[in-house]
């Protein structure tokens, strides 16, 4: 006990917070990253198969 306020003290915000976080409140993020790179793979893929029809559309419009 008497360590922990020791701890506590030098370090008052880095470790007791990540130790206080950890469970209920916490996040996983490999599996939130994960996630999402899984979720822009298609429209990456899309992307890139129509990317000269989209090039050509913009620089379309941009002309008078």
């Amino acid at each position: 006990m008497a360590a922990d306020r020791h701890q506590r003290r030098r370090d008052p915000g880095g470790h007791a917070r990540h130790l206080a976080l950890k469970g209920q409140y916490s996040s996983q993020y490999h599996l939130i990253l994960a996630a999402a790179a899984l979720a822009l793979l298609p429209l990456i893929v899309i992307f890139l198969l129509f990317q000269r029809h989209i090039v050509r559309s913009i620089a379309l419009t941009g002309l008078k």
